[in-house]
């Protein structure tokens, strides 16, 4: 539901064919660098060109939490016929950076800075990161700016802790320099999950969405 909710159609077939319209415009040349938990090549509906490196073990390529694959899905799974589409169907190019460990865990060699550098360092266009938490840093706001006024787009959630603490800000997504994305089910309603708050710029699919694990 996701693909139509975002009007991704509406730009590469407006005929409802389920074909890529000749000449609609794609993604070719834009390199997405996803920061998470590896990203699983093998899969059918992700062959897209990778590169990638990981902070925690030696396999930027081995997705024990399946997570970053599911991210990379939903960005650019294949067009083909079986499994989901994404929302640019198999035209980027994507960068990887692991920075959770298979079982999901933010280890002590996790090191969000130094992984938009390595984003930037290997050519993105744009930075996704589907993580985030409760507490700023300077030097790591710096960064952040600094990486996007060398014209680097950086999108982050705007966090899952509605619930718990209402309002509440999340970070990396509360940066001016980031944009902040919320979630919302296939009515369009606010996720009861998502947080709230003055830093959020855009609500996205985030409820029930199908995608690529490994």
């Amino acid at each position: 539901w996701g693909i139509d909710a975002v009007q991704s159609r509406d730009v590469w077939d407006v005929n409802r064919d389920a074909g890529v319209d000749a000449g609609a415009p794609t993604g070719a040349g834009i390199k997405v660098c996803i920061i998470d938990s590896g990203y699983y090549a093998g899969h059918s509906d992700l062959m897209d060109p990778a590169t990638g490196m990981s902070q925690v073990d030696n396999d930027w390529m081995h997705d024990g939490l399946g997570h970053g694959s599911h991210v990379a899905g939903t960005i650019s799974a294949l067009n083909n016929d079986f499994g989901v589409v994404g929302v640019t169907p198999g035209t980027i190019s994507y960068h990887i950076v692991k920075i959770f460990a298979n079982d999901g865990s933010w280890t002590s060699a996790s090191d969000l800075t130094a992984a938009i550098y390595n984003c930037r360092d290997n050519g993105a266009d744009i930075i996704s990161m589907s993580l985030g938490g409760s507490s700023s840093n300077r030097k790591e706001q710096r960064a952040f700016d600094s990486v996007y006024a060398s014209g680097i787009l950086q999108v982050a959630a705007a966090g899952n802790e509605q619930l718990e603490t209402p309002g509440a800000l999340s970070y990396p997504a509360s940066y001016s320099s980031v944009i902040s994305v919320a979630a919302v089910d296939s009515n369009l309603n606010i996720a009861d999950f998502s947080l709230q708050n003055n830093a959020v710029e855009l609500a996205a699919p985030g409820v029930s969405v199908l995608s690529s694990v490994p």
